[in-house]
C-alpha cells in the first residue's frame, strides 16, 4: 500500500512539474502570448496547443465547423460529424466522419452543438476561415447554466477556440486555446489538475493526427 501510494505522489508530482509545457504542447512561445478570438470571454489559465496542417484554411475549415457529437441531440442542439478524435470516449463508439458532410456546413453565433445526448457547445464565434471558438457551461452533474447569468456552484465555465493561421506556403498553422474559471475555485483547479487537462491534452494530440489525415486525404478541392 505504501509503494502503491509512493508510485502515485511520484507520478503526480512528474505531471505537476510537466504539466505547463505539457499543456502548451507544440505552441511556440510567441503563440501561446498571441491573443487570441475568445480571450475575452471567460477568465482563468489557459493553454495553447498547435500543430500544422497539409492544407491552407479554406480547406481545414469544413473539417472543424462539422464538428459535434453524433448524438440524439438535446432539444434545440444539432448532431455533428464526429470530433477526429477517441471516438470510443467522445462520440458514443460511433466513428468520425471521414468526409466534409455538406448539411453540417452552416454555423451562426449563438448555435448549439451536442457535445454528449444531455450537453452541449454554444458557438461564441464563428469567422470562417479564421477562428471558431465553442463555450461551455454547466455544472459538474451535466445541467447547462445561462450564459449571462451567474456561474451556479459546482459548474464551469469555459472556452474551446480553434484559430487557422494561414502560413501562405498551401499549410495551416491551428493553434487551439482552451480556458475556463469554475465555483469552486479551489475544487476546479483540483479538477484540472487531475482530470480535465490530462483528458484535453490526450483527446487534444488525437484530434490533431485526425484532422490531418483528413486533410491529407480530401487534397485539393
Amino acid at each position: 500500500m505504501r509503494r502503491t501510494l509512493l508510485v502515485a505522489a511520484g507520478l503526480l508530482g512528474t505531471w505537476a512539474a510537466l504539466r505547463p509545457r505539457l499543456m502548451n504542447l507544440g505552441a511556440t512561445r510567441p503563440e501561446r502570448a498571441r491573443p487570441l478570438p475568445g480571450d475575452d470571454l471567460v477568465p482563468g489559465p489557459r493553454s495553447t496547443m498547435a500543430t500544422t496542417l497539409p492544407a491552407p484554411p479554406s480547406r481545414v475549415w469544413p473539417w472543424l465547423v462539422q464538428m459535434g457529437a453524433m448524438v440524439d441531440p438535446p432539444a434545440g442542439c444539432r448532431p455533428g460529424a464526429g470530433w477526429y478524435s477517441v471516438d470510443r470516449l467522445d462520440n458514443g463508439g460511433r466513428p468520425s466522419a471521414t468526409a466534409v458532410l455538406p448539411e453540417h456546413q452552416h454555423l451562426a453565433p449563438g448555435d448549439r452543438v451536442a457535445s454528449s445526448a444531455r450537453t452541449w457547445f454554444t458557438a461564441a464565434v464563428v469567422d470562417p476561415p479564421r477562428a471558431l471558438v465553442y463555450r461551455f457551461r454547466g455544472t459538474m452533474t451535466g445541467r447547462m447554466a445561462d450564459l449571462d447569468g451567474p456561474l451556479p456552484l459546482w459548474a464551469v465555465d469555459s472556452i474551446w477556440g480553434f484559430a487557422l493561421i494561414d502560413r501562405g506556403d498551401g499549410t495551416t498553422r491551428l493553434l487551439v486555446r482552451s480556458r475556463g474559471s469554475g465555483r469552486p475555485e479551489w475544487f476546479h483547479r483540483l479538477a484540472a489538475l487531475l482530470v480535465w487537462d490530462p483528458g484535453h491534452l490526450l483527446m487534444q494530440q488525437v484530434q490533431f493526427r485526425g484532422l490531418r489525415r483528413r486533410v491529407a486525404r480530401a487534397g485539393p478541392p
